[in-house]
């Protein structure tokens, strides 16, 4: 069968961002009748033979094939997102220092500390405690908190940490969107994980938004249709329930 220019137009303007009913309007449908249109269009088998070619002959120009376009959306399914930014537990001041007492760096940590106190006026050193050495010097954050620190209780403190990106694996580096400087610091801005892990489950047929159900009684079959958000909810238990199998086996 032989499209005509506007059906040629269509399967040419579908392809750009697979929009039927912006396709069918750019490809100078009435805005009115463009969505009924769209679904009238991707019904004809001619105009989904021209789509699937032209979609064909697009890859052999860009060499961009299904496979690759998978491997990236499971790239950034998978990535770590430790990788960009993490929440570290450190030891507190207290927790290694002699008697539980503040800790600190070094020795020069603690004279700026003295210098900044004895450059105050009265008044305001009545307000706050002399800086004392009692707990002597050695902080160090990263070492794992005292179980026995009566300040943080063993908790120790918590600290974000952004990670160099130029140091990030190839997933890593797909995962990561960017920086925003914000009031409060920079905000690590990462692509969505679970849209690459949708994308790569319905890629592999692992959702069918159609599901075949035998009738009550063995009468007829019936169709039940199936939202994304059926299937995210599907994902995330299927997702939950693999993490604690790898829990239980640890």
């Amino acid at each position: 069968m032989e499209l005509n220019d506007k059906q040629k137009m269509f399967a040419q303007e579908y392809i750009i961002d697979f929009n039927a009913t912006q396709a069918a309007i750019r490809a100078g449908y009435s805005k009115k009748t463009a969505g009924p249109q769209a679904g009238r269009l991707l019904k004809n088998v001619a105009i989904q033979a021209e789509i699937q070619e032209s979609v064909r002959k697009r890859a052999e120009r860009t060499g961009i094939t299904a496979d690759q376009v998978l491997k990236r959306w499971a790239d950034l399914a998978y990535a770590d997102p430790n990788e960009l930014t993490s929440i570290i537990v450190g030891s507190c001041r207290f927790c290694h220092g002699h008697g539980h007492q503040y800790q600190w760096r070094d020795e020069r940590e603690f004279e700026e500390q003295q210098e900044e106190y004895f450059s105050k006026s009265d008044k305001e050193r009545e307000k706050q405690h002399a800086p004392v050495m009692g707990g002597g010097f050695g902080y160090k954050w990263r070492t794992q908190p005292h179980p026995d620190c009566p300040r943080c209780d063993g908790l120790g403190r918590s600290r974000a940490v952004i990670r160099d990106t130029t140091e990030l694996s190839t997933a890593g580096k797909v995962l990561f969107a960017g920086v925003k400087e914000t009031q409060n610091g920079i905000e690590v801005k990462m692509h969505d994980q679970m849209g690459a892990l949708l994308n790569v489950a319905k890629h592999l047929g692992m959702f069918p938004t159609k599901v075949e159900m035998t009738g009550k009684d063995g009468g007829p079959i019936e169709t039940e249709e199936k939202s994304m958000t059926d299937v995210a909810r599907s994902l995330a238990f299927i997702l939950a329930s693999g993490a604690q199998e790898q829990g239980g086996e640890e």
